[in-house]
């Protein structure tokens, strides 16, 4: 691939992350002046603080994620087309490693080339556009924290929306009220993107 296609691939495939970028942050930013502000004037302090945390452990582990090495495999330098199974034991178990035309070495177990990436991956699980990144040996555990703290992190920002709708719902519709009742239906779509990112790209990321 040329130089000018492959700096249009990486760009391409960059939108996706700084899309949740953009949502995670807008979102914040949208919650903190809003109804967190009342929340935290009128009902508790405790609404900023936890719901402030939360943000951070959130976006700091997306982006350790998304720039972290997931367990790139460095490419071999033969020049094989394609050479026939190996089979190995490994503590009493075979295992059948498969040649990598792409990256010229045998596959060890559990790796498996992205062809998003165009490079083999220590126990890959899969590649996320969300992050714009490989989930695999080396992120796998913050990709896991990221998941859960963007799920609590919805979860509190939906209770703190319904909780300053409950309490305004007898005043006349502002600003406040006319930006927390979509912000409010966005948070509780159980369908969001949060949800979908184990197996969002999963199937079409390997090449055998």
């Amino acid at each position: 691939m040329d130089e000018g296609k492959w700096q249009s691939a990486s760009f391409c495939k960059s939108l996706m992350a700084c899309f949740t970028t953009c949502m995670i942050l807008g979102c914040s930013c949208l919650f903190f002046a809003f109804p967190c502000a009342f929340l935290a004037v009128n009902v508790s302090i405790a609404f900023p603080i936890v719901a402030g945390i939360l943000f951070i452990l959130c976006f700091t582990t997306f982006l350790i994620t998304s720039f972290m090495d997931p367990g790139i495999l460095h490419r071999g330098k033969a020049m094989h087309d394609n050479l026939d199974p190996k089979i190995v034991k490994v503590n009493g178990i075979l295992f059948h490693l498969k040649w990598c035309r792409a990256c010229q070495f045998y596959r060890p177990p559990r790796c498996s080339h992205c062809r998003v990436c165009n490079v083999c991956i220590e126990d890959f699980d899969h590649h996320c556009k969300w992050v714009n990144n490989c989930v695999g040996r080396r992120n796998y555990r913050f990709f896991f924290l990221f998941v859960l703290f963007l799920t609590l992190y919805k979860l509190t920002l939906l209770g703190s929306c319904i909780t300053y709708l409950v309490l305004n719902h007898h005043k006349s519709m502002s600003v406040e009220k006319s930006v927390t009742y979509p912000f409010c239906l966005n948070l509780g779509n159980t369908r969001g993107y949060s949800c979908n990112w184990p197996i969002s790209t999963k199937e079409e990321s390997f090449m055998n």
